[in-house]
């Protein structure tokens, strides 16, 4: 039986594969085996610390959430700053990062590439409005950003 431990790794791997699309693209970009990564997905495998570096580094993922679930799940938050803490300084940057864990936990993974297209459509309606409008219902982009997040839901 496999420990907690290697079950939430496994977990973690299986949310990378998603992020960059399949677990075929995760092995290309890692250049590992399919095969080596589905040992990673069921943990019946552990991987060295270069194969966890080479999945954080293809997916975009921070070190230390695929390792130990700690800290923010991406290396790089969109259109933010870090603060100290590693946090988003950007209210665009947590309004990103809460829809995106708000996926997660409704067991909804978008692809990377998805959430990014979101992200900017959020940011393009964010630059357009700002704080001193109410975005058009009918406006292009809001009707973007809505079939996007409707995608993501569905998938």
């Amino acid at each position: 039986m496999k420990s907690e431990i290697m079950k939430d790794l496994s977990d973690r791997i299986r949310q990378c594969s998603t992020l960059v699309g399949s677990g075929d693209e995760l092995a290309r970009r890692t250049g590992m085996s399919r095969r080596t990564l589905e040992h990673y997905h069921t943990g019946t495998s552990e991987p060295s610390v270069s194969k966890i570096k080479s999945i954080s580094d293809a997916s975009g993922v921070s070190l230390e959430w695929l390792v130990a679930g700690n800290g923010p799940m991406m290396r790089d938050n969109l259109f933010a700053a870090q603060g100290k803490d590693g946090e988003p300084t950007s209210s665009l940057a947590h309004a990103s990062m809460a829809v995106y864990a708000t996926l997660l936990d409704a067991g909804k993974f978008i692809p990377l590439k998805r959430f990014e297209e979101l992200t900017m459509a959020m940011w393009e309606l964010d630059q357009q409005y700002g704080d001193n409008e109410a975005a058009d219902p009918d406006d292009p982009i809001v009707s973007k950003a809505q079939r996007l997040l409707t995608a993501a839901l569905k998938d």
